[in-house]
């Protein structure tokens, strides 16, 4: 008798990161029973049937998902890494060129707008701005409401609304409940 396949338990994926992110690696469960055919859910595909593999073999039960280069390919399509940004939940993003980041950030002209996750409601609609040049990053508090902290060498700097700030690698900065520490290009 043929066995209808076993369809797999849903995946909890991390949603897809802005597009200045490196690939995100989405693991899939392994087999329940190891002669029926798994369904593998694909993070940007339609699911697929994916032959039962050794339970040993965790290369046959991982997926890669690429992030959609849309905003950097449009914007910025050959720029170099002006820094590298390494959020306090982990998460790890280059800055190409003018970004602009907050709760839901107006896009404007020659910038990329990243939404920040924020369920505290502490951070402005467009709270900050980074941009510069691979020899050189700046930031700009966009005039929040709770401001932006600029902590160098253990002291902490609150940054003035408007003024373009100097980034060095190893600062970090802190926006409502949420941190960011900038590393070098």
């Amino acid at each position: 008798p043929a066995t209808a396949p076993v369809a797999a338990p849903p995946v909890s994926t991390p949603a897809i990161a802005p597009p200045h992110l490196a690939p995100v690696v989405a693991p899939v469960p392994a087999p329940a029973l190891a002669s029926a055919p798994v369904v593998v859910p694909a993070a940007t595909a339609a699911p697929a049937v994916v032959p039962a593999a050794n339970p040993a073999d965790d290369l046959e039960a991982t997926r890669m998902a690429v992030a959609p280069p849309a905003q950097r390919a449009a914007l910025y399509p050959d720029a170099p890494v002006i820094a590298v940004l390494t959020w306090d939940d982990g998460t790890r993003m280059a800055v190409y060129g003018r970004t602009l980041y907050g709760r839901n950030p107006a896009g404007e002209a020659g910038a990329v707008a990243i939404a920040v996750r924020d369920e505290t409601l502490s951070l402005s609609k467009t709270h900050f701005e980074i941009g510069g040049d691979p020899a050189a990053a700046w930031i700009v508090d966009r005039h929040s409401t709770n401001g932006t902290i600029l902590v160098r060498d253990g002291a902490r700097i609150p940054l003035v609304a408007g003024v373009r700030t100097h980034l060095r690698a190893g600062d970090r900065l802190e926006f409502g409940d949420r941190a960011v520490t900038v590393g070098a290009a």
